[in-house]
């Protein structure tokens, strides 16, 4: 699924996945709406991700990042963001009004 998700982030609707990029789309919209069943946890998740960012930043006294140091991207959270707020929520209509 992970194959997937990023096939999607880089071709976008028209990727050939192997799963249903409305299987991908529904995962968006009920991460969505248990986030806004739940604002603490949605604050929570980006006070963690700015963290993570903040120490992944080199500089401000780090040391940079080895070259073999990779960060895995959250694709699910990528899905997330295309399909509610960003490029994908214009073309299939979905938004956050589901």
């Amino acid at each position: 699924r992970q194959y997937d998700r990023a096939l999607i982030i880089s071709k976008g609707l028209n990727a050939k996945t192997n799963f249903d990029i409305k299987e991908y789309e529904e995962e968006a919209h009920k991460l969505h709406e248990e986030r806004r069943a739940n604002p603490s946890v949605a604050k929570a998740e980006a006070l963690v991700q700015n963290i993570k960012d903040e120490f992944s930043t080199p500089g401000r006294g780090r040391p940079k990042p080895a070259a073999s140091a990779r960060s895995i991207p959250n694709l699910k959270e990528m899905l997330y963001d295309m399909f509610i707020f960003g490029e994908f929520s214009k073309k299939t209509g979905a938004g956050a009004q589901k």
